[in-house]
């Protein structure tokens, strides 16, 4: 083995090789001199500014190691403490020296500087947030063009000319704002360009010598390109001819199309790279290019759009040209698909170009990354990075970004040994990433109260895209395209031109049938009704360049509706009329008569339906493709068929199958909301409050963990030196067991999720979750409507409307302040303390987020639909049809009654119909009316009974010698059973006609003692005993029969605040009873 180079004394290392002959004797045959010099590429070992912040070379057990004396420069590699791993200082080369018991392995070592832009790109590459990092495929080389020197690439072939169909693809980096050509072709005469313009649109131009004027050019929309950063480009055209052709070009994923004809000129011409075809060439591209491919055929767009990190070899079919430029160095490029290669003119300029994703399957490394702090700002995951060391150099560790800002991540390659017993790893590729924000991430919406469970917003795989001049769907007649007396068509379209009519449905001819159009950026129906009337109006405004939703109702004696984004935009009068059916086929996008008005933009997701939806259904199901009411829905196309499909496919029950003429397939369509199923498993909200340690990400959301769902309750706190407003997950996937994270995008409302809610009368009031898993808080409060805090602060609807409809309450809800809760405006010692009220989502706030007035929640409070009814002069006491045990209740209220609010008349008094009154009554006076034989004593009690007296004051009046200071005269209440079920009250009052009844029972006495009886019985009640709030009762009965109004009637058990009636434990509840203006029968 060469240990050591010898470039101060080549050639001095002498080796006479000896060989074994036939009968065992060693030859020497041979002297051989060798210089000995440094390996060219060897493995790379990369170092940082410091020893502390440089990744350690670790060398698993069964391997022994050594660095060998020899450094150049000198002590460039050192050993680690524990004798077990190794690692650089400065840039050199040095050689290390592996061995087990019976082997040797040596290894040259390169070290190099993290920043050394000779062995790294060290421009960042976006990342998102949440999203593990893995290397990044291998670097690649791209040609810089500049257009103040005038360097561009000549190629002596036209690509283009005469090719009715063409994919043309590149990825570009512009830099500056000055217009220029990023490629063309023709001589003298330009007959082709891609321009990228000064308000960063794509511009492309097709010159044709029989088209008058020779020129077509089309436009993308202005600033679809940004400065300093890489885009994949690509033009399709499709038949073209003089004046026509279908253009596609694609631009990071979006689509925009067009028309533009072919190129055709007599000559066959050059092609430049960077600058306009021109004598001489002139327009220079300003920035980077590279793999730029040409096919003589048009390529499905969303199959380019696919395989931009999957650049063709060169041999493919259809392949023409192929520029990858890795030439690395010279003046020429190489086109791999063909002969004609390309001239570098002026000063070539070549440096690092696009790094394509990982492609490998899994993409994670198979040795952890090792995280340069000094250049990352701290933003990665704490608890999930743990670089291996000596210690445990199996430990596992993982890159995640947790906040915006560079992360400079060094990752191991394997030693090129293939036969080392174990990997070594040496730290050898550095790469820059630069986390950002997702740009589409699952919504957390607060006021949705589902957390992670909500609806997500979605872009649906695909729609169709109709280029206005002959593209079409049809579907055959059928009759449940005609219906009669309702009708709703919808559909989402995304508008790119805003000139004549556009037709989306039509199925109408001579007088009969119906349409829809958008003329210009507004919505025309049409209508043909039996009475020979036609029904149109133009209204509406529907925006061009993004999604919009556009509807239209007709109802035979209604209105006919226009809605746009689920806003009514116009109502006009529909008639008495049915619509009159037509015998035409359905058509999509043109006029089913004149078979014109070609549509022009993109649609999904159309809808045809038999009755006229309301506007909450259109409203609520835009979103939906599967409305989970679908009653009436007679074509349902999702197009979601997809590239290749010459059918769209009928989503409802009818099977109305459109065939597609014309319109291409192409992604993402329409947004809409789906179910998500979010498999979590150890689920753990990420957050790390200190700024003064890496991992920074508050939880200024203050999001928790409900089971495995997730939920926020703030978006307001969020500032520049925090986060945006994202709640992070920790979890394991459950497919494998790896961490991964979640990233949730924290809205407080959307288009599906406000903050108003619907409730019922006599039930609660409960704000959204996660709230309402927290205990109430005291300074929660109503701020109008009917709502009713209980004695555990908990909030009922205690009534609706007092018209009988709905009403809204409005309430302002606190929370408690939850360990790890994060304001950033706030200092760590300035932290509200764990169990402070905080008001929710305060608007306008202050104090960092601690103040302010909560925001306003809505509830929408109906009456129930099945209302136990109650007759006027019933008296309830035990449960019965429906109406509530009032009886046995610890505590009763009455919170509200309709009559009262309507009339200032009750409906209803509760009262304690048995509970005993006493009036003090001298023995003296029970002794004498024993002696005349008007009393007597109860068997087994001390009570004395007066038998003169009929049964039902009888039972109800007796005296007790106990009670009171002297004995009392007593009459008490008392619940009848019959044998026949049920049962009735005799009151614990003397009515007018009873007191006379009893007063005569002592007409017989002496004239002191008659005085005496008849002063006690003037003392007892003559009227009902009201009930009190949180004063006991022996039993309650709520009546009907002593007040003057009739209407809904909310009651309240258990929530008297005297412990001594009800224990603080016992659950409230409230029922809602309706007196109605009729009288309970009864019985005699």
């Amino acid at each position: 083995f060469a240990i050591r180079t010898t470039t101060n004394d080549p050639w001095s290392v002498e080796i006479y090789w000896e060989q074994e002959g036939l009968m065992g004797v060693q030859w020497p045959y041979e002297v051989d001199w060798y210089n000995i010099t440094w390996p060219r590429n060897p493995p790379r070992v990369v170092y940082g500014d410091t020893p502390g912040d440089t990744a350690r070379v670790l060398v698993p057990h069964d391997l022994a190691v050594e660095l060998m004396p020899f450094q150049e420069p000198e002590f460039n590699f050192r050993m680690g403490t524990g004798g077990r791993s190794f690692y650089a200082v400065t840039s050199g080369f040095a050689l290390v020296r592996y061995t087990t018991a019976d082997d040797i392995w040596f290894e040259v070592l390169q070290a190099v500087r993290h920043d050394d832009t000779n062995f790294f790109d060290l421009t960042p590459v976006d990342w998102p947030i949440g999203e593990e990092l893995v290397p990044l495929g291998p670097p690649s080389d791209c040609l810089v063009f500049r257009s103040q020197r005038t360097n561009y690439v000549r190629i002596d072939h036209s690509f283009l000319n005469n090719l009715t169909s063409w994919t043309w693809s590149a990825w570009i980096c512009p830099d500056g704002q000055d217009a220029g050509y990023v490629y063309s072709e023709g001589d003298p005469l330009v007959t082709f360009f891609i321009r990228r313009e000064n308000d960063d649109a794509l511009t492309i131009g097709a010159w044709h010598a029989d088209y008058p004027g020779y020129w077509m050019e089309f436009s993308t929309p202005a600033g679809i390109l940004e400065t300093g950063c890489w885009h994949f480009v690509a033009a399709i055209l499709e038949n073209g001819a003089v004046g026509t052709g279908k253009l596609t070009v694609v631009v990071d994923g979006n689509f925009y199309t067009g028309v533009l004809q072919q190129v055709h000129h007599p000559d066959n011409c050059q092609a430049i790279i960077g600058a306009r075809s021109w004598t001489p060439p002139d327009g220079c591209f300003d920035g980077r290019i590279e793999h730029l491919y040409i096919w003589n055929t048009a390529l499905g767009a969303q199959t380019v759009w696919s395989n931009r990190y999957r650049p063709p070899l060169g041999h493919e079919r259809y392949l023409i040209a192929a520029f990858p430029f890795d030439d690395k160095q010279g003046n020429q490029v190489r086109n791999r698909a063909a002969p004609h290669d390309g001239d570098i003119l002026g000063t070539a300029e070549w440096t690092w170009g696009l790094r394509f994703p990982n492609t490998n399957d899994p993409p994670w490394p198979a040795f952890p990354g090792f995280i340069h702090d000094p250049e990352s700002n701290g933003v990665y995951n704490v608890y999930r990075y743990a670089y291996p060391d000596e210690n445990e150099p199996g430990r596992t560790s993982y890159v995640f970004a947790v906040n915006t800002g560079t992360i400079e991540v060094w990752w191991a390659e394997a030693s090129p040994q293939t036969d080392l017993p174990v990997q070594v790893y040496y730290p050898s590729d550095v790469q820059r990433y630069y986390a950002v924000w997702p740009q589409t991430a699952d919504v957390i919406v607060i006021a949705s109260g589902q957390g992670s469970r909500g609806h997500q917003y979605r872009d649906s795989p695909w729609c169709l895209e109709f280029d206005g001049s002959n593209d079409f769907l049809w579907v055959a007649d059928d009759p449940s395209l005609s219906p009669t007396n309702e009708l709703t068509i919808e559909a989402w379209v995304f508008l790119t031109e805003t000139s004549a009519v556009k037709q989306l449905v039509s199925k109408s001819g001579s007088g009969h049938g119906y349409g829809l159009s958008i003329a210009g950026t507004s919505l025309q129906p049409e209508f043909w009704t039996v009475d020979g009337n036609y029904h149109t109006v133009t209204s509406g405004d529907i925006p061009t360049g993004s999604w919009a939703h556009v509807a239209v109702t007709f109802k035979k004696g209604g209105d006919i509706s226009l809605y746009v984004n689920g806003s009514v935009v116009t109502q006009m009068p529909a008639g008495a009329a049915p619509l009159s059916a037509s015998s035409s086929d359905l058509f999509i996008g043109e006029d089913a008569a004149s078979h014109a008005d070609h549509f022009v933009g993109r649609m999904d997701l159309l809808r045809l339906w038999g009755v006229a939806r309301s506007a909450d259904e259109i409203r609520e199901d835009m979103y939906h493709p599967h409305p989970e009411s679908a009653g009436g829905l007679v074509a349902a196309y999702l197009f979601d068929d997809g590239e290749g499909s010459s059918v769209a496919s009928d989503d409802s029950d009818y099977g109305n199958y459109a065939d597609i003429h014309g319109p291409s397939w192409i992604t993402p369509g329409a947004p809409h909301w789906t179910e998500v199923d979010l498999l979590m498993s150890e689920p753990r909200i990420y957050y790390q409050n200190d700024t003064n340690r890496p991992g920074y990400n508050p939880n200024e959301e203050h999001a928790l963990l409900v089971g495995t769902v997730a939920y926020a309750l703030r978006n307001d706190l969020n500032t520049p030196d925090s986060s945006e407003p994202y709640v992070l997950v920790d979890y394991l996937n459950p497919s494998n067991a790896r961490p991964a994270m979640h990233v949730f995008a924290v809205l407080a409302t959307n288009e599906e999720y406000s903050f108003s809610y619907s409730a019922v009368a006599g039930g609660p009031i409960l704000p959204p979750m996660p709230l309402s898993a927290f205990p109430p808080c005291t300074n929660t409060y109503r701020v109008s409507g009917p709502a009713w805090q209980d004695r555990k602060k908990d909030w009922w609807a205690k009534a609706a409307g007092d018209d009988g409809g709905s009403s809204n309450a409005v309430m302002a809800f606190y929370y408690l302040m939850q360990p790890g809760f994060w304001f950033p405006e706030l200092a760590p010692t300035a932290q509200p303390p764990a169990g402070t009220e905080l008001p929710w989502l305060p608007h306008p706030s202050s104090s960092g987020g601690v103040s302010g007035p909560p925001v306003r929640v809505s509830y929408r409070i109906e009456w129930p639909e099945d209302v136990p009814e109650m007759y006027i002069a019933e008296t309830l006491t035990k449960p019965t049809r429906g109406l509530p045990d009032i009886w046995d209740q610890l505590s009763v209220e009455i919170l509200y009654q309709q009559s009262l609010a309507l009339s200032n008349f009750t409906s209803v008094t509760l009262l304690d119909p048995v509970v005993a009154h006493g009036a003090e009554l001298d023995p003296s006076v029970i002794d004498a009316m024993v002696d005349n034989d008007l009393a007597r004593q109860e068997l087994g009690s001390s009570r004395y009974r007066f038998p003169s007296l009929p049964p039902t004051l009888y039972r109800r009046i007796y005296y007790d010698p106990d009670r009171g200071s002297n004995g009392e005269l007593v009459i008490e209440g008392q619940y009848v059973e019959t044998l026949t079920g049920g049962g009735y009250l005799l009151l614990n009052f003397l009515a007018t006609n009873e007191v006379q009844t009893v007063l005569d029972v002592g007409a017989d006495l002496g004239a002191a003692q008659k005085s005496q009886w008849e002063s006690a019985v003037y003392n007892l009640p003559t009227n009902i005993t009201p009930i009190s709030n949180n004063t006991p009762f022996v039993h309650a009965a709520l009546s009907a029969g002593r007040g003057r109004g009739y209407g809904y009637v909310t009651l309240a058990f258990n929530n008297s605040t005297n412990t001594e009636q009800v224990p603080e434990a016992a659950p409230i509840s409230l029922a809602v009873i309706k007196v109605i203006p009729e009288l309970a029968p009864g019985y005699l």
